[in-house]
């Protein structure tokens, strides 16, 4: 058999259709069914949103769940509101539902403008899901490849072995958390609502990340993440979120950066930086709220906390992505300096 246009024969491995593993369907419209779902097959199956993640890495047969639990028909998980001063946001509501929000565009446009950044039209439109993209897997170059491609190298730590090909002598997975939302979410003080058949518990977003590529959510397999939980910023405040990426229109970020802001008397009444797309979490600078909470903000004081992430991010990337480690280390502090930039100008602008 020959590649069409051409005189070369097929190999072997590419007359093979791509079929999914087979496994059970359980859909439901009731969350506790969906929750009783999970609590009976435990680590043997797998939630279905979306379906933007989970339908490759099936494909390329780095997970085999012998059940997928779909959420499709849960249409409580599907939801914007506002309550007592917080806005809640269903697990299964789609990306375009919070870039067509007018609410989440006025108070949130961090959130906004990393939900625009997501993918191309149809993917935010019929695809992605806020949780989804919140609970995607932590990506690498090395990992996420056809089955053909892994069967020539020993298993990664991802994949239950004991190496890292992405840093020579390795001792730990370096996969990458690449998740828009995941940022600009962090700087908002984002609480995640999760629910199991007998449970149900508040977490910080910054908690929900255990910082580990092979397991890198604080989830157990009989629960799911209904809600995300945002409360609304005081007046005079701003946000910006900023992403790097080689297509405007498809591509994971390779480094991204959040900022959130409130002014009081021409002082950062608060003040949250995060940078993401550099580890298997995305990371929260600290340092840079220590150093502007409660001052005046200008050129110099961003200068410095732009360099404080330069510096946290440092020790987290490899080349695992596409593209080289002292690159996206050099622009996190570029990436830093815009969102604080363009978040400053907003909140003197509100």
């Amino acid at each position: 058999m020959l590649r069409r246009g051409s005189t070369s024969p097929l190999l072997p491995w590419e007359n093979r259709p791509v079929k999914l593993p087979k496994f059970t369907y359980h859909r439901s419209d009731r969350l506790t069914e969906t929750l009783n779902a999970l609590h009976q097959w435990g680590p043997e199956a797998k939630i279905l949103a979306g379906g933007t993640d989970l339908i490759v890495n099936l494909k390329q047969r780095l997970l085999a769940p012998r059940v997928l639990v779909s959420l499709r028909d849960l249409d409580e998980l599907r939801c914007i509101r506002e309550d007592r001063g917080e806005l809640m946001i269903g697990a299964t509501t789609t990306l375009q539902d919070l870039i067509e929000s007018e609410r989440v565009a006025l108070s949130f446009p961090a959130l906004h403008q990393a939900a625009r950044s997501v993918g191309s039209r149809s993917i935010q439109h019929v695809r992605g899901t806020i949780g989804g993209n919140l609970c995607q897997q932590t990506r690498c170059m090395y990992y996420n490849q056809s089955e053909f491609w892994r069967s020539v190298r020993n298993p990664c730590y991802k994949l239950g072995g004991h190496t890292c090909f992405a840093e020579e002598g390795g001792q730990k997975c370096h996969s990458v958390c690449r998740s828009d939302l995941a940022p600009a979410l962090l700087v908002y003080s984002a609480m995640l609502k999760i629910v199991g058949k007998n449970s149900e518990r508040l977490l910080p977003l910054n908690s929900f990340y255990t910082g580990e590529g092979e397991r890198p959510f604080d989830l157990a397999p009989h629960e799911l993440l209904s809600e995300i939980r945002l409360s609304v910023p005081p007046p005079h405040s701003g946000a910006n979120y900023q992403k790097l990426r080689f297509r405007s229109s498809i591509d994971y970020p390779i480094a991204s950066a959040a900022c959130a802001l409130c002014l009081r008397n021409e002082k950062l009444d608060t003040f949250r930086l995060a940078v993401g797309s550099l580890s298997p979490s995305p990371l929260l600078i600290r340092e840079a709220t220590t150093l502007l909470q409660g001052k005046a903000p200008n050129e110099q004081r961003f200068q410095d906390a732009a360099r404080m992430a330069e510096a946290q991010a440092k020790p987290h990337p490899v080349d695992n992505v596409g593209s080289t480690a002292a690159y996206r280390q050099k622009m996190v502090r570029v990436l830093a300096l815009r969102a604080m930039a363009e978040a400053l100008r907003a909140a003197q602008s509100a």
